[in-house]
């Protein structure tokens, strides 16, 4: 199940590891510092860092495999200046020949893409970041060579399998969204990962997860089988858990979560107040259509900075009016919360009203640190 929430955890660290690339963004040096207007000519800037690195990583790639035949020496650069490339879908002008030439990059997206072979992939062996996301091209033939990868998307990916996963020991993160392919016996010896995402997961059971004792952030959105409480209970070194529509994990494991910073119990009927009352260190909890958790426990989290009650019936104003320092706040369609608590939450930088109607000017109008109010079909204007 591909996730496409705009809140997902961040997981924005697949492709970001060693992303240099940057076309639009505004050029180091004017016209005049590279161009000559009194002799219209090239200034000659022969210095290969210059080019490199303050150069070529502004501009985008289809320039450059075309700058390529300007000379030999850009012939040479323009592949070194590359680190990050994407190729979401199928890009027509990039080639499996040039592709190979990249030996400098670092981060590629091959998410969807038909176009690349595992012979141009599996040359790239500084890559520390590949998104494989949907890709039925690229198979463990390739993926073996690239023993730096600290990052790996496989949400939905079908030819990947324990075979090149086992070996990649130096990885970090991982995504195995709707990944049926990757076991435990594929996942087990990577002691690394500090991140994993088991969102709608069907093979990875508790005997795979629980040497990940390094683990951080676990997703297990929709995850409603496979890991329970004896998995969770070892990973102690948690800082975040989305545990949306998940059944099998409990109060037993999630009050041994004592480093938790943020907490998603989106639709989760599991988790009660019991558990919450332990995890003194949250900063952000997720409440979307939420019937367990109330105030009771909600009032002792004094920390939080950040708070979704989407749709949530069974918090109320008791507990939000305690809640001074929360910077963000979401009450899209939300009918509990009223003036009364809103008014009072000072700090409040960001907040979403879509489809709320209880929020009214006054209430706003104190809050003079807002930057943003997102209303869409709400009575705010």
């Amino acid at each position: 199940m591909k996730r496409t929430r705009e809140d997902d955890h961040n997981q924005n660290e697949y492709m970001n590891a060693g992303k240099k690339q940057n076309p639009g963004q505004h050029h180091p040096y004017s016209s005049n510092q590279i161009l000559d207007p009194n002799k219209t000519r090239w200034i000659f800037l022969n210095t290969k860092d210059i080019w490199i690195n303050e150069i070529f990583p502004y501009c985008c790639i289809d320039d450059l495999f075309q700058w390529r035949s300007v000379s030999r020496q850009w012939s040479r650069w323009c592949p070194d200046a590359i680190t990050f490339i994407d190729l979401y879908y199928d890009h027509q002008k990039i080639t499996n020949q040039s592709i190979s030439l990249l030996t400098n990059l670092t981060s590629i997206n091959l998410e969807l893409n038909n176009t690349i072979m595992d012979d141009s992939i599996s040359s790239l062996t500084n890559l520390i970041s590949i998104n494989l996301n949907e890709n039925n091209k690229i198979t463990d033939n390739a993926i073996l060579s690239l023993t730096k990868l600290r990052c790996i998307d496989l949400c939905c990916n079908l030819l990947i399998t324990n075979q090149s996963i086992s070996l990649l020991t130096n990885l970090t993160l991982i995504n195995l969204d709707t990944n049926n392919k990757i076991t435990d016996d594929g996942i087990s010896l990577l002691t690394n990962l500090t991140s994993i995402d088991l969102c709608g997961n069907k093979r990875i059971t508790d005997d795979g997860i629980s040497s990940l004792t390094k683990l951080t952030s676990i997703s297990l959105y929709f995850n409603k089988k496979k890991i329970t409480d004896g998995g969770i209970s070892l990973l102690t070194n948690l800082t975040y858990i989305d545990l949306g529509y998940s059944e099998k994990i409990t109060d037993l494991s999630i009050s041994l979560l004592t480093n938790l910073t943020h907490l998603d119990l989106d639709r989760n009927d599991m988790i009660s107040d019991d558990a919450l009352s332990s995890l003194t260190k949250l900063r952000s909890i997720r409440l979307q259509e939420n019937n367990r958790i109330t105030d009771q426990s909600l009032s002792l989290l004094i920390n939080l900075t950040e708070i979704f009650l989407d749709d949530n019936r069974k918090i109320t104003d008791h507990s939000v009016s305690l809640l001074t320092k929360l910077t963000y706040m979401e009450l899209n369609h939300n009918k509990k919360i009223t003036n009364q608590s809103v008014s009072l939450l000072t700090n409040l930088t960001k907040i979403d009203l879509i489809g709320y109607e209880k929020i009214e000017d006054l209430s706003l109008s104190l809050l003079t640190k807002l930057t943003h109010i997102r209303t869409f079909y709400s009575n705010i204007d």
